[in-house]
């Protein structure tokens, strides 16, 4: 597996065609403008055709990109859609490379394919293995020989974090020769747009502690356990709120089991669901804490974010959580609220010297990470791949 850095090389014009009919909401949505807003201000010659899913329409979207949209698909149709209608696309017009922004393209492309896999659920074997055997592990394993199959036969493989390339390594599925496909590539923050914020250290006492979880609610992201964090935190007599992006729309069940959750433990008027919020920004700024509990990910926005903006880290000891922050945060294990309220607990000690200096390295860190040099090591691939064939397909394993 490789990890592509350095400026690419200026080429001619390129007729790339970008397939995010997945990217409606969470991580893929953040990441379609800004991507490819550098995109194109990297290769403004480069013409670029975007297909979504209806309703994402152009908010967000760079100027002179073409957007393409295509009705709401589930899983099974998607599938069809990216190897029959997308592929006759390809075929009929004028593209020299598919990239594939949300795990999924087409089995057979006409095209050099260039193939993200950034979700984790099908891959974190610790994730799987919570499940035990029945219905969601054999939907992994069908998800997983898709994934692979895919990957078998794309160009290049991108993931957003070592931990995601560690997790698809994990399994006897695997094709030989795609690991030599897998580039590591880290999503990135605008830190223009999530400017830095100096805050009183320790917060004032004189209101609750305003805590903050941001993401889209999903069983991996395990906002259950905030409640029982708030509770435990009321009893060890600190006066805290918490506020959850969290939208019923985008899993009713779900968000209604996180409400019931609440009232169990009586904090029903701290526990604050948000909805879905366009300008995360202000919620970084008023906040003290950013609580991310969640079992996997392969990435982490909110870390990324919350660290360009000078927002305290409190994270679940995952891969991906822990190769951001590093020593810029505090951890604990995902489903222990008891060590998640001890880990807010060291945070509050943390000295305000000490604080200045932790929040100070961590929005030099998330600066680095830019979508201009998210674009740059992109196009490396892009380009690459243009100037090849068609990869054969790797062999699997036996």
């Amino acid at each position: 597996m490789s990890t592509v850095t350095g400026p690419p090389e200026r080429s001619g014009s390129l007729n790339v065609h970008v397939n995010a009919v997945g990217a409606v909401m969470g991580g893929a949505a953040r990441h379609l403008g800004p991507f490819l807003t550098a995109l194109r201000a990297q290769r403004p010659r480069w013409s670029l055709t975007v297909w979504v899913t209806e309703g994402v329409g152009r908010s967000g979207l760079p100027e002179g990109v073409e957007v393409r949209q295509v009705a709401q698909l589930n899983p099974l149709r998607r599938l069809w859609w990216e190897s029959v209608s997308l592929r006759r696309v390809l075929e009929t017009g004028r593209a020299d490379v598919l990239v594939n922004l949300t795990n999924s393209g087409p089995l057979r492309s006409p095209v050099p394919s260039v193939l993200y896999q950034r979700n984790p659920i099908w891959f974190d074997p610790a994730w799987v293995r919570r499940h035990g055997p029945g219905r969601f592990r054999a939907e992994a394993f069908l998800r997983r020989s898709l994934a692979y199959a895919q990957m078998a036969r794309a160009c290049a493989v991108i993931v957003p974090s070592r931990a995601m390339a560690t997790y698809l390594g994990s399994w006897r599925g695997m094709p030989v020769g795609a690991r030599s496909r897998v580039h590591t590539i880290p999503h990135a923050v605008d830190v223009r747009e999530f400017p830095f914020v100096p805050r009183p250290w320790p917060p004032p006492t004189n209101r609750p502690l305003r805590l903050l979880s941001v993401s889209h609610g999903a069983p991996h992201k395990n906002q259950e356990i905030l409640a029982r964090l708030l509770r435990i935190l009321l009893d060890r007599g600190v006066d805290a709120t918490i506020d959850l992006t969290v939208a019923l729309e985008d899993a009713p069940s779900y968000v209604e089991g996180l409400r019931r959750e609440a009232v169990r433990h009586g904090v029903e008027d701290r526990f604050h669901l948000l909805g879905r919020v366009r300008e995360v920004q202000r919620l970084y700024a008023e906040s003290d804490l950013l609580v991310l509990p969640s079992f996997t990910e392969s990435f982490g926005f909110p870390v990324v974010e919350a660290m360009a903006s000078g927002l305290p880290v409190v994270a679940s000891a995952i891969g991906s959580s822990i190769e951001l922050l590093a020593d810029h945060g505090w951890f604990f294990p995902p489903d222990d609220p008891d060590a998640a309220a001890d880990a807010v607990g060291e945070a509050l000690s943390t000295p305000p010297q000490r604080m200045a200096e932790i929040l100070e390295r961590a929005s030099t860190v998330a600066a680095t990470l830019s979508w201009r040099a998210n674009a740059d090591a992109v196009i490396r691939v892009i380009e690459s791949c243009a100037a090849a064939p068609v990869a054969p397909p790797c062999r699997s394993r036996t």
